[in-house]
Formats: structure tokens, sequence, C-alpha cells
């Protein structure tokens, strides 16, 4: 019995520091793949990080370009705002000058009737004084 108590304790020494090796390893590996999902879950993190500022970038390029858009459109409609108001003050320039030609072509009409009818009368009134002469 001895030596079956001899062999068992041998046995459970054998045993226990196989069983202590096996939870050696078993923890090495834990810790290791720990480590992994640790280092794993910092890129994960880094990841977003990086994505979440390119995603603020992007939003604030956005606004930018909206911005940009709307002070064109804003330029664009005073622009032609501007040209129809010149546009509209050549016309009227127009309209005034071939009313001002239209009067001043009425005036000189008028003087030269007046003046066609006082050479008229001064050439009847001169054959009148050479016929009573």
């Amino acid at each position: 019995m001895n030596k079956l108590a001899e062999e068992v304790s041998k046995s459970s020494g054998d045993i226990n520091s196989m069983v202590q090796k096996l939870s050696a390893e078993q923890e090495g590996q834990l810790r290791a793949r720990e480590a992994a999902i640790l280092q794993k879950e910092q890129s994960l993190a880094e990841r977003r990080r990086v994505f979440q500022e390119k995603r603020i970038q992007l939003e604030q390029r956005k606004r930018k370009i909206r911005s940009e858009q709307a002070e064109l459109s804003q330029r664009q409609q005073e622009t032609t705002d501007e040209y129809e108001k010149e546009k509209k003050e050549i016309y009227n320039d127009i309209d005034d000058k071939e009313t001002a030609a239209g009067t001043q072509n009425r005036e000189i009409r008028n003087r030269t009737i007046d003046l066609e009818t006082d050479i008229k009368r001064t050439v009847s009134d001169e054959e009148r004084v050479r016929n009573m002469t």
C-alpha cells in the first residue's frame, strides 16, 4: 500500500505539475488573445476616429461648397439685375432720343413750311409791286 500511496503521490505530483503547465500555457494563450483583442480594439478605435474626422471634414467641405454656390447664385442674380437695369436704361435713352428726333424733325418741317410760305409771300408781294409800277 505504501507503494501504491507513493505511486499515487508521485502521479499526483506529476498531475499537479502537468495541470500547472497546462494552466500556465492556457493563461499565456489567454493573455495573447486578450492582447490581440485589445490591439484590434485600439486599431478599430483609431480607424473610427480617422473616419469621424474625415466625415467632419467632408461635412465642412459640403457646407463651404453650398455657401460658395449660394454666393455665386447671388452674384449671378445681381449681375443679371444690373444687366437688365442697364438694358432698360439704354432702351429708355433710345426712346427719348427717337422722341426728341421726331420732335426736332417736326419743328424743322414746320420751319421749312413757314419759310416756304414766307418766300411765296415775298415773291407774290414782289410781283404785285412790279405790276404796280
